[in-house]
Parts: structure tokens; C-alpha cells; sequence
């Protein structure tokens, strides 16, 4: 049983591709997504596995504590079936950023995802209205509208979104960030998430040949979460089959996690690199 948990945050810093293997639609190798919302996720099975493997490449792969952590792989523990001291939950979107006409891009958000983000961390983001932005904002225009892609919506300032524009920034390393965040409507921000994510059409090539491998059909297109979109996730802490040296899972946890990582596929061409916070830090 877990006894406490730690909110982790991610910084998308280059796209990223958290895949499913496969896709039915029009594009091959779709990314990971919830059910009910179609909202981008990344699996807690991926978030564990690329955990532990940056954990592996610091530490070394037979170091004890990484086992304990999460679970034995190959290990030499005498005990070698049990679950490990560490678990985590999905990692859902907070800010998905979107390109606007005026300055560069915006990061929007929903007021369903607010209200999710509250109901499952204990750090609490103020609510806030719908169609609303900072009145420090550098995204819309005189009229008062923001064009996003190529939908144009007329949106109100107001100062709670510079107070939650604060409250996010205490948990994600984003500078000004009230000067793009957007509260979009949850049928609109729904629209983005789901058709605004990166798609890269790529060539499957012939070792052999050093040419597009024709009998495979050549072609294949592959989606990306964009660089600076923003999740989080939670990580529990509990007990192992054996104590951690001189420290609790969650000190070592703490101590030892690269707060710059590498999650999902593509890792050499220098896809899904992330920044990682604990706790805002």
C-alpha cells in the first residue's frame, strides 16, 4: 500500500512520441490517448520504464535500490517476484500549445482540466472562466480576439488568469507564462488536442540498397506531442521487500531522478526529451 505521493510535471522539450504500436485511421503510428477524451496521455507502463532506464543509466542497471524501486528485472535479490516501492499514474495534459497569429503561440488550457487537475493533486489551481486571458497577454489583438490556427475566437482579460498562470508556473518552469496562457472552451481545447498534434510522414530504408524500401510501402506517418506541451502525473511511494540504504523510496527517489529525461520512441533522432519537476522543483 502506498503511504504518500509526489506530483511530477513534464515539459515537452522536443516532440514526443508515446506510441500504441499501431492505428486504424489515416496516420500509422498514432500516440497514446484516453478513451473518453481523446486527450494525449503517456501510459504509466511508459513513464515507469523510462524512469527506471534514466535511473539505470546513472546508477548503473544492478544497483540494489533500482530492483527495489521498480521491481526485479534479472536481479540477483534472493527474492526475485514482488512488486516494486514505486508507482505511477497516467500522465495527462495540462497546457497543449497552439499557434497563434499574434505572438508565436499560445498555451491554452480548459476548464475541464482544471477541474481534473484539482480533483486528483492536492495542489489546488484557481478556476477560471472560459475565453479569458491575462490582461498582460501578448496574444490578441486590439479588437480583443486571439487567432489560434485558423480559428478566431473574442476572448475577455481578466486578472485570474495571471493567478493561475502563477499557480501553474510554481509547478512547471514556464516564464511569462500569463502572457499566452488561454481558458478555451473544453469542446474547443477538445478540437486542438485531438487534430493540432504534430505529423511526420518518414521513409522506411533498404539496409542493403540505401533507398526508400518499396516493398514495404515506403511511407509512414508518425504523430508527436509538440515541444512545450505540458503534463503531469503523480508518483506513490511505498514499502519494498527490503529497506532502502539509509534513505525512504521517496528521499531516493528525489536525490537521484534527472530533472532532464527521455520518454517514448524515435530516442535517436532526439525525440522526447523532457524536463521534469517534482513538486514544482
Amino acid at each position: 500500500m502506498y503511504k504518500e505521493n509526489s506530483l511530477l510535471s513534464f515539459k515537452v522539450l522536443t516532440p514526443l512520441h508515446a506510441g500504441v504500436g499501431g492505428g486504424l485511421g489515416v496516420i500509422d503510428l498514432p500516440i497514446q490517448r484516453e478513451k473518453h477524451t481523446n486527450f494525449p496521455k503517456i501510459e504509466a507502463s511508459s513513464l515507469k520504464g523510462s524512469f527506471r532506464e534514466s535511473f539505470e543509466s546513472t546508477l548503473g542497471r544492478e544497483t540494489k535500490e533500482i530492483h527495489l524501486a521498480f521491481g526485479c528485472d534479472d536481479c540477483k535479490l534472493e527474492v526475485k517476484e514482488f512488486a516494486g516501492a514505486l508507482g505511477f499514474s497516467d500522465a495527462r495534459i495540462l497546457l497543449f500549445p497552439i499557434k497563434s497569429v499574434k505572438g508565436i503561440f499560445a498555451y491554452a488550457t480548459c476548464p475541464y482540466v482544471i477541474e481534473r487537475f484539482n480533483s486528483e493533486v492536492s495542489k489546488k489551481l484557481s478556476e477560471v472562466d472560459e475565453l479569458t486571458v491575462s490582461k498582460s497577454s501578448t496574444i490578441n489583438l486590439k479588437n480583443g480576439d486571439i487567432i489560434l490556427e485558423e480559428y478566431a475566437f473574442n476572448v475577455a482579460r481578466s486578472d485570474k488568469v495571471k493567478k493561475l498562470a502563477s499557480e501553474i508556473s510554481k509547478i512547471v518552469n514556464i516564464k511569462n507564462l500569463e502572457q499566452r496562457l488561454v481558458v478555451l472552451p473544453n469542446n474547443e481545447f477538445t478540437e486542438f488536442v485531438s487534430h493540432s498534434t504534430e505529423v511526420i510522414t518518414r521513409n522506411k530504408i533498404n539496409n542493403e540498397t540505401g533507398t526508400v524500401d518499396s516493398k514495404s510501402g515506403g511511407l509512414f506517418t508518425e504523430e508527436y506531442l509538440p515541444a512545450e506541451t505540458v503534463l503531469y502525473s503523480l508518483v506513490f511511494f511505498g514499502n519494498s521487500i527490503e529497506e532502502f540504504r539509509d534513505k525512504t523510496p521517496k528521499e531516493w527517489f528525489e536525490k537521484n531522478r534527472k530533472s532532464v529525461m527521455q520518454i517514448g520512441g524515435n530516442r535517436t533522432l532526439g525525440k522526447g526529451i523532457v524536463e521534469v519537476a517534482i513538486n514544482g522543483k
